[in-house]
């Protein structure tokens, strides 16, 4: 199931309008599951459209990134090839794992930057 650029441009325009959005807030909004925008999110996170971040508590939110008004087609079609090919519950168990391995690793870093500054 992939991800049609207007799903993606009404994800990047919701957080550019908002400045800052809680990931459920925009599940919400948008009318998909947290896991879809996420994998959005991913993608965009990668390309520095939009930037995921995290409280303490681990919930995540979004901000816009640097390049926020730079979005082009080649992103819409990576984001739909990447989600294209989940195609099995294997495929999917693989894929969610390997996020939230690569979400943790984002939360530990920032809170390892955190404690360095202070």
């Amino acid at each position: 199931m992939g991800y049609d650029k207007v799903l993606v441009e009404k994800l990047v325009s919701l957080v550019r309008e908002t400045k800052e959005i809680k990931l459920e807030d925009t599940a919400r909004s948008l009318t998909i599951d947290e896991d879809g925008i996420m994998k959005i999110a991913a993608i965009l996170d990668k390309h520095d459209i939009i930037k995921i971040n995290y409280t303490p508590a681990g919930e995540a939110f979004f901000k816009p990134g640097p390049n926020v008004n730079k979005m082009g087609d080649e992103i819409v079609k990576e984001e739909s090839s990447d989600t294209n090919n989940i195609t099995s519950t294997g495929d999917k168990t693989e894929k969610v794992d390997n996020l939230i391995t690569e979400l943790r690793e984002k939360i530990s870093e920032k809170r390892v930057k955190k404690y360095e500054k202070q």
